[in-house]
C-alpha cells in the first residue's frame, strides 16, 4: 500500500494561478483569518506608513486628496429632517417637516461644530477633526473616537475624544474574557468593550502593562473592513508601500548621481616625469577654475579626461510614471491627481478619470457618514435635548427630530453652464427638485431662499433692479429695429 501511494498521481490543478512552477516557487501565500495576517504585521505597516507621510511627497499627496475630497473645507453637511408631532398619526409623528425645529437644530449643530466645543481638547473644530480622522484611518488603518456624555466644558455636555489606534494593542488577548486584539466580544463576536492602553502624559508612549476598559457603546472604532473575520484595519498604503519606498530611493540615487557628475567636470592625468605647476590645495589636489565655455592651457605632459554626464537617466521620466501608475492602481486616486501630471491628457480621458475617481470618493464619504457622522450627531442631539440647549425641544421630542440627511463635499464640473442647463431641464421634467440640486451642491435651499429674499429687499430699498436678466447699458431700452433689418 505504501508503494502504491508513492506512485499515486497528484490531482491536477484547475487554475493556472494555483499551480506550482519554477516561476511561482517564491510565491508563498499563507492561510489564515483576516486577523491572523494582521496580528504580526499591523504595527510595522502603520509605522512605515507614517514614515512615508513624513518623507514621501506622493504619500502626503494622497492624504491631502482624501482630506479635500472626502471631507472638504466645510466638513460633512447636515440637513435636519425633524418631523411634526401629530397624535392622530401612527407613532404620533406626522409626515411633515417641522421647519422651525430643523432650523434650531441646524443652528445648534453649527455652534457645537466650532473649535473649542467639539472635542475634549478644544483644539479642533468639527471639520478639522473630521479631516484628522480620515487621514488617520488611511495612514494607520484605524482611529478611535469616544463619545463623552456629560462633558463639563461646553453647554451641550457632549464632546468627542480622539484616540490614535496605537492605544488598541493587537497582541493583547485573553481567551477567558473573550478579549481578542484588545477588543472584548460577546458570544456573537460583537464588540462589547475596548481595552485601551493608558499613558501618563501627552509625550509618553502607551503603557503595555496598564489598560482601561471602555464600553463599546461609547466607542467608535473606525476602519474599513476587507474581510469578514477582521477586527482591525490596516494602512491603505499597504499594497503600494514597497513601490513608493523604491521610487523614493531611486529618485534620491538619480539626484545624487546627477549632482556628483555636475560637480566633477573631469580629471587631469600627468604623464611621464612632468610635474604639475598649477594651484593645489593643502592635500595636493589640483585646483582649477570653471566657467561656461572656458578652456585652460595644461602644462607639458598633462592630459585632461572629461566626464560625460549620464544622469539623470534618460529613462527616468517613463520609469517614474510607470511606478506611479502602479501605485495609483492600489489606492483611491488616479495618476494625474496624485502626480499632478496633466501632460498629454485629453479632455475625454481626464473626464473619465475624474468621474471614476469621484465615484470612489462618494463611496468613502458614505462609509464615513455611516461610521462617524451619524452616530456622533445622534449622541450629541440626545445630550443637547437632555440639557435643554435647543429652544422649545426636549428629550421627549427625540424620536421625531432625530432624523437627518448628511452630504459630503461635492464637485463642480469643468463647464458649470452645462450643469445649470441640465439642472433646469431636470426640474422642468420633474426629475429633480431645487432642494435636491442644492443638496447635491452641498448647500441648504432654505438658506438660499432667505438670502435671495434679503438680496431683493436690499436692491429694492436702494432703487436697483432685482431682475437677473441682462439689462441694456444705462438702463435705456434698446432701439427698435425695422423688419427689413
Amino acid at each position: 500500500m505504501a508503494l502504491f501511494n508513492l506512485f499515486k498521481k497528484k490531482s491536477a490543478r484547475s487554475f493556472d494561478a494555483a499551480k506550482g512552477t519554477r516561476y511561482t516557487a517564491d510565491w508563498v501565500a499563507r492561510r489564515g483569518t483576516g486577523d491572523s495576517h494582521l496580528k504580526t504585521d499591523i504595527v510595522s505597516l502603520r509605522e512605515r506608513a507614517r514614515d512615508l507621510e513624513r518623507n514621501e511627497g506622493y504619500a502626503e499627496s494622497l492624504f491631502i486628496e482624501l482630506e479635500s475630497n472626502i471631507i472638504g473645507e466645510k466638513g460633512i453637511q447636515l440637513k435636519p429632517m425633524a418631523m411634526k408631532s401629530d397624535m392622530r398619526a401612527a407613532g404620533g409623528i406626522a409626515p411633515k417637516l417641522d421647519v422651525s425645529a430643523c432650523e434650531k437644530i441646524a443652528q445648534a449643530w453649527s455652534d457645537y461644530s466650532k473649535k473649542g466645543k467639539f472635542d475634549v481638547t478644544r483644539q479642533f473644530s468639527r471639520p478639522e477633526f473630521e479631516r484628522l480622522v480620515i487621514r488617520s484611518v488611511a495612514r494607520d488603518g484605524g482611529f478611535l473616537v469616544r463619545s463623552v456624555d456629560g462633558f463639563p466644558n461646553n453647554d451641550y455636555r457632549h464632546a468627542v475624544q480622539g484616540w490614535e489606534i496605537d492605544a488598541l494593542n493587537p497582541r493583547f488577548t485573553d481567551n477567558k474574557r473573550r478579549i481578542h486584539m484588545g477588543i472584548e466580544h460577546d458570544e456573537w463576536d460583537s464588540p462589547i468593550a475596548y481595552h485601551l492602553e493608558t499613558k501618563s502624559s501627552k509625550d509618553n508612549s502607551y503603557s503595555r502593562s496598564e489598560t482601561e476598559r471602555f464600553p463599546a457603546e461609547e466607542m467608535l472604532h473606525l476602519f474599513m473592513s476587507k474581510r469578514l473575520t477582521q477586527s482591525h484595519g490596516f494602512s491603505w498604503l499597504a499594497p503600494v508601500m514597497t513601490r513608493l519606498r523604491h521610487l523614493g530611493k531611486y529618485e534620491e540615487s538619480e539626484v545624487i548621481a546627477a549632482r556628483v557628475q555636475s560637480n566633477k567636470q573631469g580629471f587631469i592625468e600627468i604623464e611621464g616625469d612632468a610635474q604639475y605647476t598649477g594651484d593645489e590645495d593643502e592635500n595636493g589636489n589640483v585646483i582649477m577654475g570653471s566657467a561656461p565655455g572656458e578652456w585652460e592651457r595644461l602644462p607639458a605632459g598633462a592630459k585632461a579626461h572629461l566626464i560625460d554626464p549620464t544622469h539623470p537617466n534618460g529613462n527616468y521620466p517613463d520609469f517614474r510614471k510607470a511606478i506611479l501608475r502602479g501605485v495609483c492602481a492600489g489606492i483611491y486616486v488616479n495618476y494625474n491627481t496624485l502626480a499632478k501630471d496633466l501632460e498629454g491628457v485629453s479632455y475625454s480621458s481626464i473626464r473619465q478619470g475624474v468621474l471614476s475617481e469621484r465615484d470612489i470618493w462618494r463611496v468613502i464619504q458614505s462609509w464615513f457618514i455611516d461610521e462617524f457622522e451619524a452616530p456622533t450627531y445622534e449622541r450629541w442631539l440626545k445630550m443637547a435635548l437632555t440639557t435643554g440647549q435647543i429652544e422649545g425641544l426636549s428629550l421627549r421630542d427625540l424620536s421625531r427630530v432625530c432624523h437627518a440627511e448628511f452630504s459630503g463635499r461635492t464637485w463642480n464640473w469643468v463647464d458649470p453652464l452645462k450643469d445649470i442647463q441640465a439642472a433646469r431641464e431636470e426640474i422642468a421634467l420633474n426629475l429633480n427638485s431645487r432642494q435636491g440640486i442644492a443638496r447635491d451642491k452641498g448647500k441648504d435651499f432654505a438658506k438660499i431662499v432667505e438670502q435671495n429674499k434679503s438680496d431683493n429687499e436690499m436692491l429694492e430699498k436702494a432703487g436697483l433692479n432685482t431682475s437677473t436678466e441682462k439689462q441694456p447699458k444705462n438702463n435705456q431700452p434698446e432701439p427698435a429695429q425695422d423688419a427689413d433689418d
